[in-house]
């Protein structure tokens, strides 16, 4: 846990309920919702800030990117 809240469990609450609300607040202005992403901002908070868990995120939001554009022509939209 991250050491600023391990003894104060107001102050992990407040940023568990302000990290899970603003990444759904930024979804909704930008019409980009998506509940995993807002698990992700919670999952931060939980397990602490860590480069490392930044870093796979990240990367794997880019594979996936890029692995959408190399089969564009050969994917389906279904909306």
């Amino acid at each position: 846990m991250n050491p600023l809240v391990e003894h104060n469990r107001i102050i992990f609450d407040i940023m568990a309920a302000l990290s899970l609300g603003l990444s759904i607040l930024f979804m909704a202005v930008t019409n980009t919702e998506h509940p995993p992403a807002a698990g992700t901002a919670l999952g931060l908070i939980i397990h602490g800030f860590d480069w490392n868990l930044v870093l796979f995120v990240l990367l794997s939001a880019l594979l996936m990117s890029l692995i959408r554009m190399v089969l564009r022509p050969r994917l389906t939209n279904l909306l």
